[in-house]
């Protein structure tokens, strides 16, 4: 190679190299006010507040300690919830069953929220436990546990219900510290949603779902219907059965379709938009009314 010609490849190799930079993959957001809100009957009315943040922020979103929160309960004085500190709201009321309410929160410099749920009726539930022995163990890649059968009967009220299953349980070696159970591998009930479930052959069905049982009140011809479960029996056990409103409903299922698209390849899902039902702002108000078991 000639001088010159050594010359001319150093020039374009350094030019090369100057034109890399690091890329700024901040993503400069207009933050919205953020109300998290859930009303249920068996606790008293709490809120959180706080602003909205760019996905590239892993720090914790800014709280607002500033709002005024006023909720209306039908042919009732409104109410207004006290900020207790680290942008939560609270007030001592209990939220009644089969009652409307609305909720309208005004924050300095921000256009006013605005939202409404119906809390609905506690779901009637009766169980009934299988044969005294252990059903054959279940056994997946991730326990080999004995299984008891349960029938939960579900006594459905008119008109649409949405439905939530879900349980927590405990284990001796965790010193029986309660734990959110995420993943149940029963019988296939044919009103389960699938929005959530996962084929896998390792399981004793080939299948499993996610975080919850979403049961789906369509199709059903009589108002009494019956869920079969099978749960374990070397721990302790609490079930759940959880009526959503509408608004909750849509809430909760997309934040669960989030959570699995945080799972295997994440490259090729699809981002999932979060429900919610707050005027001019981001968040959820709604309700749940449950019940539940200790098996």
């Amino acid at each position: 190679m000639s001088r010159v010609s050594f010359f001319v490849y150093l020039f374009f190799l350094f030019l090369v190299f100057s034109c890399e930079k690091d890329l700024n993959t901040a993503i400069d957001v207009f933050k919205k006010p953020c109300i998290n809100c859930i009303l249920n009957p068996d606790s008293v009315i709490t809120a959180t507040v706080s602003l909205s943040q760019s996905i590239s922020n892993n720090g914790e979103p800014e709280k607002v300690l500033n709002a005024v929160i006023e909720l209306k309960q039908e042919g009732k004085p409104s109410l207004f919830l006290k900020h207790v500190g680290n942008g939560k709201y609270r007030t001592d009321l209990m939220p009644s069953v089969g009652t409307k309410y609305s909720v309208i929160i005004s924050i300095p410099n921000y256009p006013t929220l605005e939202a409404t749920t119906i809390v609905p009726i506690r779901p009637e539930v009766t169980y009934i436990k299988g044969s005294l022995k252990p059903k054959e163990e279940i056994k997946s890649r991730y326990s080999s546990l004995p299984f008891y059968p349960y029938t939960f009967e579900i006594n459905d009220k008119p008109g649409l219900n949405r439905y939530w299953v879900y349980s927590m349980e405990k284990f001796k070696s965790d010193d029986y510290k309660w734990s959110f159970r995420s993943m149940y591998y029963g019988p296939d009930f044919i009103q389960y949603d699938d929005f959530n479930k996962e084929t896998d052959a390792g399981f004793l069905n080939g299948f499993y779902f996610l975080y919850y049982l979403r049961i789906l009140d369509s199709g059903i011809g009589s108002n009494m219907f019956q869920v079969n479960e099978e749960c374990p029996v070397d721990k302790y056990y609490k079930y759940f059965f959880m009526d959503a409103d509408e608004h909750y409903d849509k809430y909760l299922k997309s934040t669960i379709k989030q959570a699995m698209n945080d799972g295997d390849n994440l490259l090729f899902n699809e981002p999932v938009q979060i429900y919610s039902n707050i005027e001019n702002g981001l968040g959820i108000f709604g309700s749940a009314a449950i019940t539940s078991f200790k098996l």
